[in-house]
C-alpha cells in the first residue's frame, strides 16, 4: 500500500509543477506603430500546442475571446491584446500594441498641370467606397470640407490647387494629396501646305507647314487646324490636343469648315502608323475631320487614351489594323467614320476597358476591310447605328472584360465572310441583315441611296448631331414624319419632289432650266434657304438669288420656283436623271430628282 501511495504524491507532485508552468511570452511582428491601409499581424508563441486569443477594442482577452488562426487582420486603427492558453498551463502574459491605421494617400488623375480646357479631375484611393474630401483654396481638406465618392470626378476650370483627403471607418484621415491647375486661352495653330515651319501658326497667314511642327509645345484643350491638301505625315498627338482638318484656309470658326470640300489627307507612306496617342484622363484627345491612308501598322494608335474619333475616312492601310485601342479609364468614343480597303481589321480594342465606362462605336461605315470590321478582343463597349458590310469578318467580342460582352443596337451587318464572330456578341433584334444599297459602290460612293433599308433605321440615342459631311442628324429620310438616325456614317438627305417644268431641254449658252420645288402637305417648300440650293453636276445656282413662291401644280400650296442657267447646270445631250439638293432654313439637308432630255445645240 505505501508503494502506491507514493505514486499517487509523485503524479500530483508533477501536477502541480505542470499547473505552476506558464505559457511562453507572446510577440508581435509587426509589433504596433502606424501604417497606410490593413496590415497582418502574426503572433508568435514558443509554447507547443498553445491557442492564441485577441481582442482589438482594448479588452482583456479570454478563452471565448477571437481567435488567432495564423494572422490577424489591422484595418482600423486599435490596441491589440493577446494572449495564449494551454492545457495544463497558466495563460501568457497579456501582449498589447497600439496600431495606427491610416486611410492611403488618394490619388488625383491628371496630378496637375498646364491647361487650355476645363478638366474633370479623377479622385480615387485604394480603399472602396470612402469618402474624399478636398479643397480648391489651398487649404488642407477635413471632414467638414466638399466631398465625393471614391472614383468620381471634380470640375477644375480655374486656377488652383486642389488638396483632397481620404477618411476610411475607424482609421485616421489620410495623407494630404495636392495638385497644382494652371489655366490659359486655347491656343489654335493653323497648318498649311504653302506655310513655313518658321512662322508662329496662330493664323493662317502665318500658318505652319506640317502638322507634327504645329504640335509642339501644345497642352490639353489646344487645338491645331490642318487646310485642304496631302500631307506625308507621322504625327505623335500630345495629350488632351484636338486635331481638325477640312480647312479651305480662311476660317475664323471651327464650325466654318467643309472636310468633304476640303479633303485634308495623312498619308503614312505605307512605312507608320499615322497618329499615335499616349495615355490621358482629364481632357479629351481629339482626331476629326482626316482622311488617313497608308498607315502601317495602323491609321491611329492609342495607347490609354481618352480619345474621340470622328468625322474621319480610313481607307487603304497596310498594317494589322485601322485603329487600335489599348485600356482606357474614360469613354472612348469612336463616330461617323468610314473605314474602307483597309488591310486587316478595322476597329481594334485589344483590352478590357479598364474604368468608368467602356466604349462606344457608333454611326461608322465599314466596308471591304480584310478582317473583322470590327474586333473587341477581350474588350467590352456600345455598338449602334453601325453599317457593318462586304469585310472579311462583321463582329467580335470575345467577352471576357469585367464590363460583359459588347452590347449591340441598330446595326446593318451584311455580306461579311462572318457577321457575329463566336462566341460574342450575338445579334441585337433591332440589328438588320440587309444589303445596305449604296448609292454608287463601285465607285466609292457610300452614301445611302434613296431606297436604302438603313435610312432612318437607327437610333437617336446616343448618336451624332451630325454626319460625316457635317449635315444635321436626324432626319426625316423616309418622309414619315418623324426624323430618326440613319444607320452608318451618311445621313440621307430629306426627299423633296421637284418637277423640271420642261423635259425637253435644248442645250443653249442663255437657255434657262425652270425647276420647282413642289410643297406637299407635310413639306412647305417656303421652308428652303434659297442660297443653299444647288443644281444639276454643274451645282448651278439660281441666276436671281432667290426663290420665287408659286403654286407650280395647282394644287393649292405654294411651291418655290426656281431658274437655273442650262450652261452652269451640267445637262448634257440625251436622256438623264438631274439632281437639286439644299438645306432648309433650319439647317438640314433635302435632296429632289426629276428626268429631262438634253437636246444638242
Amino acid at each position: 500500500m505505501k508503494w502506491r501511495l507514493g505514486i499517487i504524491i509523485f503524479f500530483l507532485f508533477i501536477a502541480s509543477l505542470a499547473s505552476a508552468e506558464q505559457v511562453a511570452t507572446l510577440t508581435f511582428s509587426p509589433d504596433g506603430g502606424e501604417y497606410t491601409g490593413t496590415i497582418f499581424v502574426k503572433v508568435f508563441c514558443a509554447t507547443p500546442l498553445a491557442k492564441i486569443f485577441y481582442t482589438t477594442d482594448g479588452s482583456e482577452p479570454t478563452e471565448s475571446s477571437w481567435r488567432d488562426w495564423g494572422s490577424i487582420t489591422v484595418q482600423t486603427s486599435c490596441t491589440l491584446k493577446a494572449k495564449a492558453f494551454a492545457v495544463g498551463m497558466s495563460p501568457s502574459e497579456t501582449k498589447s500594441a497600439e496600431f495606427t491605421i491610416i486611410t492611403p494617400t488618394p490619388t488625383i488623375s491628371p496630378n496637375g498641370g498646364l491647361y487650355a480646357e476645363p478638366q474633370r479631375v479623377r479622385l480615387y484611393s485604394e480603399s472602396i467606397s470612402i469618402p474624399i474630401y478636398y479643397t480648391l483654396d489651398g487649404q488642407d481638406p477635413t471632414i467638414a470640407s466638399l466631398s465625393i465618392a471614391n472614383g468620381k470626378r471634380v470640375l477644375i476650370d480655374h486656377t488652383c490647387t486642389l488638396k483632397a483627403a481620404a477618411l476610411r471607418q475607424g482609421c485616421e484621415l489620410s495623407n494630404v494629396a495636392s495638385a497644382d491647375f494652371v489655366f490659359r486661352t486655347p491656343v489654335i495653330m493653323h497648318v498649311r501646305g504653302d506655310g513655313d515651319n518658321a512662322n508662329d501658326g496662330l493664323v493662317w497667314a502665318s500658318a505652319k507647314k506640317t502638322v507634327q511642327n504645329a504640335l509642339f509645345g501644345l497642352i490639353p484643350g489646344d487645338e491645331v487646324w490642318v487646310a485642304a491638301g496631302r500631307y506625308l505625315s507621322v504625327v505623335n498627338l500630345p495629350i488632351g490636343a484636338k486635331l481638325f482638318g477640312g480647312f479651305a484656309g480662311n476660317e475664323t470658326e471651327c464650325v466654318q469648315r467643309n472636310p468633304r470640300a476640303n479633303r485634308t489627307i495623312l498619308d503614312g507612306s505605307g512605312r507608320y502608323s499615322i497618329i499615335t496617342c499616349g495615355p490621358s484622363e482629364g481632357s479629351a484627345t481629339v482626331i476629326d475631320g482626316l482622311v488617313l491612308q497608308n498607315g502601317t501598322p495602323n491609321a491611329v494608335y492609342c495607347d490609354r487614351s481618352f480619345v474621340t474619333i470622328r468625322n474621319c475616312i480610313m481607307a487603304g492601310n497596310e498594317g494589322t489594323a485601322c485603329i487600335e485601342l489599348s485600356p482606357c479609364t474614360r469613354p472612348c468614343v469612336i463616330e461617323n467614320n468610314l473605314m474602307v480597303g483597309n488591310q486587316a481589321d478595322g476597329i481594334v480594342t485589344r483590352y478590357p476597358s479598364g474604368g468608368e465606362v467602356s466604349r462606344t462605336i457608333s454611326n461608322n461605315t465599314l466596308v471591304f476591310n480584310s478582317g473583322m470590321a470590327v474586333n473587341l478582343g477581350c474588350g467590352s463597349g456600345t455598338i449602334r447605328n453601325n453599317l457593318v458590310a462586304f469585310n472579311g469578318g462583321g463582329v467580335y467580342s470575345g467577352g471576357c472584360s469585367s464590363s460583359g460582352p459588347a452590347t449591340m443596337s441598330r446595326n446593318c451587318v451584311f455580306g461579311n465572310g462572318q457577321d457575329y464572330a463566336y462566341p460574342f456578341p450575338s445579334p441585337h433584334p433591332t440589328d438588320i441583315n440587309v444589303d445596305p444599297l449604296f448609292q454608287d459602290m463601285a465607285n466609292g460612293d457610300y452614301r445611302l441611296r434613296w431606297d436604302s433599308p438603313c435610312i432612318d433605321a437607327g437610333t437617336n440615342e446616343g448618336a451624332p448631331t451630325t454626319d460625316l459631311e457635317g449635315s444635321i442628324r436626324p432626319m426625316d429620310g423616309n418622309r414619315d414624319g418623324i426624323a430618326i438616325t440613319d444607320i452608318g456614317a451618311y445621313e440621307s438627305p430629306m426627299p423633296v419632289q421637284i418637277d423640271i417644268l420642261h423635259d425637253a431641254i435644248h442645250l443653249q449658252p442663255n437657255k434657262l432650266v425652270h425647276v420647282a420645288i413642289l410643297s406637299d402637305p407635310v413639306f412647305n417648300a417656303l421652308n428652303v434657304d434659297p442660297a443653299t440650293v444647288f443644281f444639276g453636276l454643274g451645282n448651278a445656282q439660281e441666276i436671281h438669288g432667290k426663290g420665287h413662291p408659286q403654286d407650280i401644280n395647282s394644287d393649292g400650296l405654294t411651291d418655290l420656283l426656281f431658274h437655273f442657267s442650262c450652261a452652269e447646270s451640267g445637262i448634257v445631250p440625251g436622256y438623264q436623271t438631274v439632281t437639286l439638293s439644299g438645306k432648309l432654313m433650319s439647317g438640314e439637308d433635302f435632296i429632289g430628282w426629276d428626268r429631262l432630255t438634253g437636246i444638242s445645240k
